[in-house]
């Protein structure tokens, strides 16, 4: 990872423009956290991951970390859950967004970079960590292999929608975020490997 990339990303927490784009940010990303649709038992799709993408390539690391651990806090205060507010789901919030931040910020997007992205996310922060947090949340009721296979099987099916829906947001995108120089100047489709 280069310097450059973090340096770039936090000089955007010193911008109003910069602020207030994190702020709509964050304000889509709190209401799509609220919709899912159910596709099976305890297995739902949901849209949150593609504001985490946007976010990633558009602020870069330091300015996404940021975003991410502002989001989590603001999520749990306006709709708590029953297990009280826990960090461990602050730092995957923040390590998602790092996973497209690396994969994305500053660079000519491609099909391969969000598909290596969307597996971090999906199956080294969500499946792993995500698991462990659930393990331990639960007192170790069950064993931490049961809630791994559990999200294993919830990420390894719905991986392959995300990744389609994301790559078509960005090219959808790329030319309205290009013009106005929230990325670099680039052109759309993206191609496959960049």
């Amino acid at each position: 990872m280069k310097k450059e990339m973090w340096k770039s990303s936090a000089e955007k927490l010193k911008s109003v423009r910069w602020l207030a784009v994190m702020a709509i940010f964050l304000a889509l990303r709190i209401v799509v956290s609220r919709f899912s649709i159910p596709v099976g038992v305890n297995l739902y799709f949901s849209f949150d991951f593609l504001i985490n993408a946007i976010c990633g390539m558009v602020l870069g690391p330091t300015a996404g970390i940021v975003f991410a651990v502002v989001e989590d806090i603001m999520s749990y205060m306006l709709f708590p859950d029953g297990y009280g507010f826990f960090a461990g789901y602050t730092l995957t919030a923040a390590l998602g967004i790092l996973c497209y931040a690396v994969c994305m910020y500053d660079q000519k997007q491609s099909v391969l970079k969000i598909a290596i992205a969307k597996a971090v996310s999906s199956f080294g922060i969500n499946v792993m960590l995500g698991s462990y947090w659930t393990y331990v949340l639960t007192g170790g009721s069950k064993a931490y292999l049961y809630y791994a296979g559990k999200s294993l099987f919830k990420n390894a099916v719905l991986y392959p929608f995300q990744v389609l829906a994301i790559v078509l947001l960005v090219n959808l995108l790329i030319p309205y975020l290009s013009r106005h120089h929230f990325i670099k100047a680039q052109k759309s489709p993206m191609s496959f490997i960049a």
